[in-house]
């Protein structure tokens, strides 16, 4: 039997996971009685990455509850994979230039 799997599909996967956000899965919004409300988005709005980012959904007495994979364990993997650490001052600079660029478009 012929295995399928390539580098570029585990990779996807594992990226799917260390750069998912909650809130691409929620909203919460202020209610008019000045509560909050949240919102879960429907299944079939979710991309396919967005999707391997779940690990459990399921639906309580308490509502509906959303567990998402361990975000860190998959950036130490890619990291590692990827050779992150392995990385010399410049590449390194690179990457903290890079992150707080995203920090600073976030908010």
């Amino acid at each position: 039997m012929e295995n399928n799997i390539t580098k570029e599909m585990i990779l996807n996967e594992i990226c799917a996971i260390a750069f998912s956000d909650y809130t691409e899965f929620v909203r919460a919004e202020e209610d008019e009685e000045g509560g909050t409300s949240v919102y879960v988005v429907p299944s079939h709005r979710l991309t396919k990455a967005q999707k391997a980012a779940v690990s459990m959904i399921k639906a309580g007495t308490r509502g509906v509850e959303l567990k998402l994979y361990d975000k860190l364990k998959a950036l130490e993997l890619l990291a590692r994979l990827t050779g992150v650490f392995e990385a010399d001052d410049d590449e390194l600079e690179e990457l903290r230039r890079i992150l707080q660029n995203d920090d600073d478009e976030d908010g």
